[in-house]
């Protein structure tokens, strides 16, 4: 009788681990990454570098499961989202004084700098214009075309340059194809990809690489407030990953044409104080920012 009442006990605390099982190994939930704009891609470098990070850092933090949003956010909306944390985990941000308190940034430059090095999409009929652009009062002949609430519109304007704004990412690809205004400014983390998609639908702009300016504009992951855990877990797998060059490896990967276009950039390069950062911002980015006066390995 005892044997029989052992088995039973064994049988029953089998059966309620196996309904516990799925709770104790239960996968974290990471929603990140949404598309900004219904023209603009994701970067699926972002993407990647998000999934090593989670990746480096499941042994100490357990396994997680990540979803992609299946809807644009704009600025805001994606803000809205990180506060309430239920649809939304993760996003990625250059710095900005609105969102501080507000979310937490993860407090490493995930481009290496890259996308401080602004090139310009333009039409491709004033060429000749941008042959001898080599000081900031040159730059003020020109306008610009920038999202309305882009901190880059911000730093031009800060700067005194003349600038048309647009709501819609991709109505500035038509605008300046329509000769709305003379220079799209991108980073070079971002014009080389944009280059290859709208080539077929803008046969008449060009990446313009003679006029090149440098704003410190460091990209960071931004998290939820109400997961504090998952930030800490994010920047501890980033740091994993440039400890261990694995980070570099990936930068390559997906940024060697953009690299070389930065690389190439050091004759006339047009400097511009990023007006929105905080002064100790780019100190402490300095040990993770890629050195772009080297060759490419």
């Amino acid at each position: 009788m005892q044997l029989i009442i052992s088995s039973l006990a064994l049988r029953a605390l089998f059966t309620l681990l196996m309904l516990q099982a799925p709770f104790l190994v239960a996968k974290e939930k990471i929603i990140a990454l949404p598309l900004v704009d219904g023209g603009h891609l994701r970067q699926p470098y972002d993407i990647a570098l998000l999934l090593g990070a989670l990746s480096a850092t499941e042994k100490e933090y357990g396994p997680y499961q990540f979803e992609l949003p299946g809807h644009t956010m704009v600025s805001d909306r994606t803000l809205l989202e990180l506060g309430t944390g239920k649809n939304l985990s993760v996003a990625v941000s250059t710095y900005k004084k609105t969102w501080e308190g507000k979310t937490l940034v993860v407090p490493f430059p995930i481009r290496r700098g890259l996308g401080s090095y602004r090139f310009f999409f333009a039409n491709s009929k004033n060429r000749h214009k941008f042959a001898q652009v080599h000081t900031l009062e040159q730059l003020k002949s020109f306008t610009f075309g920038q999202g309305l609430s882009w901190s880059t519109t911000k730093i031009l304007n800060d700067h005194g340059l003349r600038v048309v704004t647009e709501n819609s990412y991709g109505g500035l690809f038509k605008m300046l194809q329509a000769g709305r205004f003379d220079l799209f400014m991108r980073g070079a983390d971002e014009i080389v990809r944009e280059q290859r998609t709208i080539a077929s639908t803008h046969n008449k702009l060009y990446i313009e690489d003679r006029v090149v300016v440098f704003t410190y504009l460091p990209m960071y992951y931004n998290v939820t407030p109400t997961r504090p855990k998952l930030a800490e877990r994010i920047e501890a797998g980033l740091i994993a990953m440039h400890e261990s060059g694995s980070f570099d490896r990936l930068f390559l990967q997906y940024h060697a044409d953009e690299i070389a276009l930065a690389r190439g950039s050091k004759s006339n390069i047009i400097t511009l104080k990023n007006t929105n950062l905080p002064k100790h911002l780019y100190e402490r980015d300095k040990p993770y920012l890629m050195d772009f006066s080297e060759s490419v390995p």
